[in-house]
């Protein structure tokens, strides 16, 4: 029975929320994959741009080599007009042109450069390399009275920016005379990486520039 003034009071209910730990585990790994492929993109997009700026400096370094060994072969033909009052020749070849060596004048090695100079006036005729052994062959120039002969040299080497050039074996007036020195100067550059860079350069010089040599 309920009397008057007396106060029944109820214990109170404390809600205390339980962390559900598989969901904050997910949470952190997320946070985790999202940082690690960031840092992998950096990592590749930092490795590209190394990688292309290496390329890059490495070539420029090669091509200005190869540059270089054109400019030492040149050096060598002019010193030889210098020292010898005539330009450099092979002359008269006897037996077959059976390779590049036969029409070499000489052969300068610079450290990692290693420079040829060719004698472009030789008797095509004789050439008896073939196939693909024609690879990197010198291509025949020749200079006859007032023109410019590129004949010969679609039987040694087919497509020579010379032959392009000048009709692919015809012959073109220059008003040049006889007596020019028709070269190749090839420089190749090892990187030492197992590769080569080879630039070739044709050089026809006038006799008579002996007569204004310093």
């Amino acid at each position: 029975m309920l009397t008057h003034g007396t106060v029944f009071s109820s214990p109170s209910h404390k809600v205390r929320m339980i962390p559900r730990r598989g969901m904050t585990l997910a949470v952190v790994l997320l946070v985790m994959l999202v940082g690690t492929v960031l840092v992998g993109m950096s990592l590749y997009m930092a490795e590209n741009l190394h990688s292309t700026t290496q390329m890059f400096v490495t070539r420029s370094v090669e091509y200005n080599e190869t540059v270089r060994g054109t400019e030492i072969g040149k050096a060598w033909i002019y010193n030889h007009l210098k020292t010898n009052g005539s330009l450099p020749s092979i002359g008269t070849i006897s037996g077959d042109i059976d390779s590049a060596d036969k029409i070499q004048l000489t052969k300068i090695p610079a450290g990692s450069l290693t420079v040829y100079v060719y004698d472009l006036n030789y008797d095509a005729s004789k050439v008896t390399v073939s196939g693909t052994a024609l690879n990197g062959f010198p291509p025949r120039l020749v200079l006859s009275g007032a023109s410019v002969t590129a004949g010969g040299n679609s039987a040694v080497y087919q497509g020579s920016y010379y032959g392009q050039q000048y009709g692919k074996g015809t012959s073109e007036s220059s008003g040049v005379t006889t007596g020019y020195g028709l070269y190749l100067v090839r420089s190749v550059y090892d990187s030492g990486a197992g590769r080569q860079r080879i630039l070739d350069e044709a050089v026809i010089i006038d006799p008579d520039l002996q007569n204004t040599l310093p």
